[in-house]
């Protein structure tokens, strides 16, 4: 293996600070879903309530209509949460097999300062 020792350094040095920062970002994502779903049920509820269908399956059916704004808004944070993530664990392996690679350099230097 030729692995630029310095270069494999300085990318596990950042590594944690950028798991740390895409964790943050993931966590607030979470928390603008939760935000969504609940402004959905709010609206879909303000919706029943104001509906003017007789039976509650026209109601269901009139809030889920009137409230498409707010469900699109939802799957677009929910595929901005994905996104982020991914993106956390593409870090969270890459940290992995960094470490992994620096260990397998280090038993190879080892070896061959010892002579074997």
């Amino acid at each position: 293996m030729n692995v630029d020792l310095a270069q494999l350094e300085q990318h596990l040095s950042q590594l944690p600070g950028q798991i740390r920062t895409a964790e943050k970002t993931y966590i607030e994502s979470q928390g603008k879903v939760e935000n969504a779903k609940l402004s959905l049920s709010v609206a879909q509820a303000r919706a029943m309530t104001e509906s003017e269908e007789p039976n509650a399956q026209g109601k269901k059916a009139e809030s889920i209509i009137a409230t498409r704004e707010e469900q699109h808004v939802l799957i677009q944070l929910q595929v901005e949460m994905d996104t982020k993530k991914a993106e956390l664990e593409y870090l969270k392996n890459r940290f992995t097999a960094l470490r992994k690679i620096a260990s397998v350099e280090t038993e190879l230097i080892r070896s061959q300062l010892i002579g074997n």
